[in-house]
């Protein structure tokens, strides 16, 4: 899932290229001692409150230096929190803590082993990405396993954002959704 955006002014949604998959050649290997743990096991209906992001990041057009994240697949840029419901961006609550992405949302939990955390990682380019992994169980409750894992990739210079999954189930239960909003109409 990839969103150019060019960095002049704000561009809807509708504009930009959207593919998914799974391509575990991007995806970003943490270092315990450098990521921050924003929701750790056992929580549902987590949200963190608002965290510097470390670095500005263009999103359609607007820079964002904050974000919020919640255990319902909810990542949030700016200065709403990314709060429940999760606001899926088929709903009509997509508006609700816009601009967000969402790699999967439904209602779910963090599970016995599940984590929301995040760190900046310097690529081989020279460039900041700023990276938010989601291990998420497809229910909530203490007793379900994460089965679920994807990350938020945002890179400073090119202004993309990326959803990339890593090991996941083929199929995808009913009621989950991706995607991304602007706003309730975008």
């Amino acid at each position: 899932f990839l969103i150019p955006v060019a960095a002049s002014a704000q561009l809807p949604l509708v504009n930009h290229e959207v593919a998914t998959g799974v391509d575990t050649s991007r995806w970003y290997s943490f270092t315990e001692s450098a990521s921050t743990v924003l929701s750790g096991s056992y929580q549902d209906d987590g949200i963190s409150g608002l965290q510097d992001m470390g670095m500005t990041f263009t999103f359609c057009g607007v820079p964002h230096t904050t974000f919020s994240a919640n255990t319902n697949g909810n990542f949030s840029l700016g200065v709403s929190c990314a709060a429940s419901p999760y606001g899926s961006p088929l709903s009509t609550s997509a508006g609700s803590n816009a601009p967000k992405i969402i790699g999967i949302g439904r209602d779910m939990g963090n599970g016995t082993n599940g984590y929301v955390r995040y760190e900046v990682f310097i690529n081989d380019d020279g460039d900041s990405v700023f990276v938010c992994e989601f291990a998420l169980a497809y229910n909530y409750g203490s007793s379900y396993n994460a089965g679920v894992k994807w990350q938020i990739q945002l890179n400073q210079t090119t202004s993309v954002a990326s959803i990339v999954y890593g090991p996941t189930p083929a199929t995808m239960p009913s009621g989950f959704q991706i995607g991304a909003a602007t706003s309730s109409s975008d």
